[in-house]
């Protein structure tokens, strides 16, 4: 007699780990999509094999997602203190608090730097002209310079 197929209530038994895998707020029918398609494709036999399929379905899983967790740990690393009091709405509030002064600082950094250069910019067109210096966009002759015939073309020496 051959050793028994894995029938449906089998494969069952082996399906009800990947619970394990998928964290809260993971899908995990879309999981057991992947174990199942491990699964169609590769026709494991037996515990050993079936669990080969399960661990290789967990770490397919794991690397797909390995971004979401970096930017989940930069975010708690950034705001986790907002949320240390437990009281997620209270978090929620602080870290939109942070991040409004946040942009407030950039914007009022933003109007000191205009500020500044308008304040530069009126310096420059109050400051009187001195001799022998250029400015830019005009010539000692005026706003552009001629040529000797007198139609505006250069000439070269």
């Amino acid at each position: 007699m051959s050793s028994p197929r894995p029938n449906a209530s089998h494969s069952k038994k082996y399906e009800s780990f990947p619970g394990s895998a998928v964290f809260p707020g993971e899908d995990p029918d879309e999981f057991e999509g992947l174990v199942r398609v491990l699964r169609d494709r590769w026709d494991p036999v037996g515990h050993l094999e079936n669990d080969l399929v399960l661990t290789i379905a967990e770490l397919l899983w794991r690397k797909r997602r390995l971004g979401i967790f970096r930017a989940a740990a930069n975010a708690r690393a950034k705001f986790g203190a907002y949320f240390a009091e437990g009281d997620l709405e209270l978090g929620v509030i602080r870290v939109y608090q942070h991040r409004f002064h946040e942009s407030h600082a950039r914007l009022q950094r933003k109007q000191i730097s205009i500020s500044a250069l308008e304040k530069m910019k009126k310096t420059l067109a109050e400051a009187p002209d001195v001799v022998g210096t250029e400015h830019p966009g005009k010539s000692p002759d005026g706003p552009s310079r001629k040529s000797q015939d007198g139609t505006g073309a250069s000439c070269k020496s």
